[in-house]
Formats: C-alpha cells, structure tokens, sequence
C-alpha cells in the first residue's frame, strides 16, 4: 500500500539539488490560487479584424442616428409666419448624439396674374434604417427613408382682389385649401456616403474626403400635374437634395461628434471577446482592404503559468514514522520568466528562496527532500486490515512561487498536498503512544 507525503521540517543543505534533471511525471495537477498580477505591461500582439466585422461594430456605434425632414405644420397656419403653414428648425440630421440642423425653406408661387397661391413643404419624413457596410474595399453609410404618407404636401391660398379685404388671402375656392395644390412622392429615397475610415487616438472615425462622396438618391413627382407643378418638383428636390447633403458633411466633419466617434468604437473593439484576455487594445492601422490591425498588451494571468506538486515517500522509515521524503514541483511558462519558489511545511517551516530561469513553454521539475514525523505532525495509532497496529504520522506541504513574465509578476500557493505515513508503534512512541 502506497501512500503520498508530505513535509514538516526541511533540510536548508540538501536544497542545493533542486535543479535536478527535468522530469515530466504528472502526478495530480493541483489549482493554482491567489494570483496577484502587477501592473506594468510589455508583452504585445496584433490581430486582424476583418473589415465586414469592423462595419458590424460601427453599426452599433449609429444607433442613435437620424435624418427628420419637415417644415410644416398642418394645424399652426400663421403660427410662426404670417399666412403660411411653415414650420422652422424641424428638420435635422442626428448623429454621435447631437442634431445638426437642416434648414429647409418651402416653395412657394402663384401663377402670372392668377390669385391663388400654391405652398409646398416637406411633410414628416424619417429615416426608418440606418447601415454600414463595407462593399468594394470601401464603407458605406446608407440611410433609408419611410414612405408611409405623402412626403410633400401642398396647399393653397386665395388672394382676394376687390372688397374691403383686398389683398388678403382667404381659404381657396371652390374646394378648400387642400385639393387644388395636389401632393407629391419622394419616391426611393435615401442618402449614400462613401467614407475613409481613419485610426485617431484609440478608436475610429469615419470621415467623408470631399462633399461630393454624400449622394442623397430619390424621385420627386407631384401627382398628375404638369407645367408650373414641374418647376415646383425641379425646385424642391434640388434645393433639399442639397441642403441635407451639406448637413450631413458638416456633421461628419464636427472635431465634437468625432471625439464621440472615438471613444464608442475604442469601446466597442476592447469589449469584444476575442480581446478579453488582453489590456490596453487599441486599432492600429487599416489594411487597403479595409481589414482593421488591433494591438493590445498581454496581461499574464494563470492561464499562463503552472504549478503541479507531488510528494514521493522513500520506501524506508524510522522509528516513530521519522526519515525522508521527495518533494516535487513542476513548473511551466507559456513565455520567459523568472521564477521565484520555496516549500512550506505543516508547521509553517519554509525553505530557503530559490531563482531560476524558465524557458517559454519548457517544463522544470524541482526536488527537495525533506523529512517527515516532526513538529506539526498529527500521531494516530489505528488499526490496518491484515497489518495489526500501527503509528499513522500525518502532514502536508505546499509551495510558494512567483512568476515575472517581461515586468509582470503573478504569484500564488498550491493547495496544501497532505501525506500520511505509517509505521511499526514503537516502544514508546512521541505524543505519549504506547504499544
């Protein structure tokens, strides 16, 4: 019957063996505890991020933008210009959480002699999607619009030409305000921006080189009309085609939004989890491609290191359980350290302080003997199956180690290893045993 044991009282002299040969025996990995990483970090990699996962991750920086069209409302006639539904500061471009202001004036215009006078606004138009997308090595920003009611609605006013109101405008005549200034589609609506990623500080911005990389796509058609209706649809989407499109560049090139451009994509990138292990992430570079190089630091944790100690007892031992034992720890780095070790006993007895150098990924095993059945002990007479009595002598032992991986340093404890030993009861036997 075989029994594993453990230490109590060393032996400073025969610590000189330590750096016997190297042997790979694994007898019970033990959990290594109470790691406690320093500071300071040197080791570095670099990753790749594939440009269509960088799009992804810049998707979730554009949750909160938005395009609003409108200047009009329906039920404010005169409210904020004399005889006129026209509503100002109501459209908008939303992005990196501050609106940048479209200013959108209506159209307005009277046939040439005629008295009725036609207005025309853009009516609660919404982006219902926002996109990046990276197609033909660039990025993409797309922005679709709803299309839900009428886009641009018109209406009109009668001004009156003889009587006690003259030259003021009444409701038009016969049918109302509405039906003679017929409404109209912007049809296919949306913006498209080419951009130039660019690596600032820690994160990504997304840069627009040159006002004419933001296209903003769509048909205007004013229902069933011609003539003077044409000038009106012309007028209309060439004026807000380009008043949205100047917007839009100016917001994309505000130092504020950029700054909150940043920070959400240093964000977005150091939380992801092929990065979870590492420290100080940050984008380094892209690739013609559009791919994204990462580097980061590398925090030495216990996924790095490790510690396995066993105990070996000597077939041979003296009265009282009393002789000597191996104690064996093998330790490993995944990189170069500088390793830092001593034993302890159950009687908190520590060996003397040993330094050596590991190689990265190559195991060492360490020796010491020490011996056994001294202070700290526990003494137990029992009776074994077919042995009769005799004196169990219990103990244990651990080990201390400290790794420095390029500045770094994690240190911790193996589990206490216990051993029991056991021996013919002798005459009179330490503790006050009696055979």
């Amino acid at each position: 019957m075989q029994h594993q044991l453990t230490t109590t009282k060393f032996q400073p002299s025969k610590v000189a063996q330590v750096l016997r040969n190297a042997t790979s025996a694994t007898l019970g990995a033990m959990v290594l505890t109470s790691l406690v990483p320093s500071p300071a970090a040197a080791l570095s990699g670099q990753k790749t991020i594939p440009a269509s996962r960088v799009a992804q991750i810049m998707n979730g920086t554009l949750t909160d933008a938005k395009i609003r069209l409108n200047n009009v409302d329906l039920n404010g006639y005169g409210r904020y210009l004399k005889d006129d539904w026209y509503k100002p500061n109501d459209s908008y471009f939303q992005f990196m959480g501050r609106k940048q202001s479209i200013s959108l004036q209506h159209w307005t215009g009277r046939r040439e002699k005629g008295h009725m006078r036609w207005y025309y606004y853009i009516n609660n138009v919404n982006t219902e999607a926002v996109t990046l997308r990276h197609e033909n090595n660039r990025y993409v920003f797309r922005a679709f619009f709803e299309s839900r009611d009428r886009e641009i609605k018109g209406l009109c006013r009668w001004k009156k030409a003889v009587g006690k109101n003259k030259g003021k405008y009444t409701q038009c005549k016969p049918s109302g305000n509405d039906r003679p200034a017929p409404d109209g589609d912007f049809n296919h609506a949306k913006v498209q921006i080419a951009l130039k990623p660019v690596v600032r500080n820690g994160g990504i911005i997304l840069t627009v080189p040159q006002r004419s990389n933001v296209k903003i796509g769509g048909d205007l058609q004013i229902q069933g009309v011609l003539g003077w209706f044409n000038k009106i649809e012309d007028a209309i989407e060439n004026y807000g085609k380009r008043k949205v499109g100047d917007a839009i560049y100016h917001a994309f090139q505000d130092p504020q939004r950029q700054a909150t451009m940043q920070q959400r994509t240093a964000n977005a990138i150091s939380r992801l989890n092929a990065f979870a292990r590492f420290a100080n992430v940050r984008p380094v570079r892209f690739k013609p491609n559009g791919d994204l190089v990462v580097a980061y630091d590398i925090k030495v944790d216990k996924s790095m290191v490790s510690t396995v100690l066993q105990q070996v007892k000597h077939p041979r031992q003296g009265k009282a359980c009393k002789g000597t034992m191996d104690l064996k720890a093998r330790f490993k780095s995944q990189y170069p350290a500088k390793l830092t070790y001593q034993f302890e006993g159950e009687n908190g007895a520590l060996s003397p302080k040993q330094t050596l150098t590991l190689a990265s990924k190559t195991p060492k095993t360490i020796t010491l003997k020490r011996r056994t059945g001294g202070p700290g002990t526990t003494k137990q007479i029992v009776q074994l199956p077919k042995r009769g009595k005799r004196l169990r002598v219990s103990g244990k032992s651990r080990a201390h180690w400290s790794f420095v991986i390029d500045g770094q340093r994690v240190s911790g404890k193996t589990p206490w290893k216990p051993y029991s030993i056991y021996c013919p009861i002798p005459q009179q036997s330490p503790g006050g045993f009696k055979s």
